[in-house]
């Protein structure tokens, strides 16, 4: 019975990936609060503790996060 298992597994690792999104520096990499609150909020999306949630960057507003991010001169994570 090693499927339930195979199965467990592959959940978790879905699960836990892209659960938010931040505006990052481009040399650095570090995540760039102010940028990422921002764009959050220009993308109507939640803002979390540091992130802005993936659930609620579907479709265009996922594409407005992002656009909003490079207008800053930031990458996104997402």
């Amino acid at each position: 019975m090693q499927f339930p298992n195979i199965f467990v597994l592959a959940t978790a690792v879905f699960s836990t990936s892209a659960i938010a999104c931040k505006c990052l520096n481009t040399s650095t990499k570090a995540p760039i609060l102010e940028s990422t609150e921002a764009c959050c909020g220009i993308a109507k999306a939640n803002f979390v503790g540091d992130d802005c949630t993936i659930d609620s960057l579907q479709n265009n507003n996922l594409y407005d996060f992002r656009t909003c991010c490079a207008y800053r001169s930031a990458l996104t994570d997402c």
